[in-house]
């Protein structure tokens, strides 16, 4: 038995985890030399952020102030939306996976920018909330940040892949 053979049955987790590794050296290139930090792209994402975070917050009654990459309900320090927590190595962790997985191009044209949509709302709710703790406990802003929100973002991502494999993919439930 060849080598060819003894691999077939693992062709396709192969060929997977070769585009993931390549769309991976493929984003160390794109943060190199074109979303390099503090990129438009990333003073956009945080400009979005920070506004969007004043916008809901001010819907549920807070006063609110955006300055630069800090947002902040009034008389409080805020947060601020560093370069990379503004979602932009997420949405590419979630793309790459979509892209790298089988599936029909045209609900892959789809699904992302729904999933998306949804990493930077779940980003914007979580900025919100942050502000918010830091209001009315301090001293609980550092772990959400690190590992309540962290954790959530993950899980959030984790169940989209799994409603992309179950329903969209070439392994769909049937």
């Amino acid at each position: 038995m060849n080598f060819l053979e003894i691999i077939k049955p693992f062709k396709e987790i192969i060929v997977f985890f070769a585009k993931c590794i390549f769309l991976y050296f493929l984003w160390l290139l794109l943060r190199k030399f074109i979303f390099f930090p503090e990129s438009s792209t990333d003073k956009f994402l945080i400009h979005q952020i920070t506004h969007s975070t004043a916008y809901i917050l001010n819907l549920i009654g807070y006063e609110t102030y955006v300055a630069n990459s800090f947002v902040g309900i009034a008389e409080y320090p805020g947060v601020s939306i560093a370069f990379n927590c503004n979602g932009l190595s997420l949405m590419y962790l979630f793309t790459s996976f979509i892209l790298a997985f089988s599936g029909k191009w045209k609900h892959k044209l789809i699904f992302i920018p729904a999933g998306l949509i949804i990493i930077h709302g779940f980003n914007i709710i979580r900025t919100a909330l942050l502000a918010i703790i830091v209001v009315y406990k301090p001293g609980w802003t550092d772990f959400n940040h690190k590992y309540t929100f962290t954790a959530t973002i993950y899980i959030v991502i984790f169940i989209l892949w799994v409603i992309w494999v179950n329903y969209f993919s070439a392994y769909k439930k049937t």
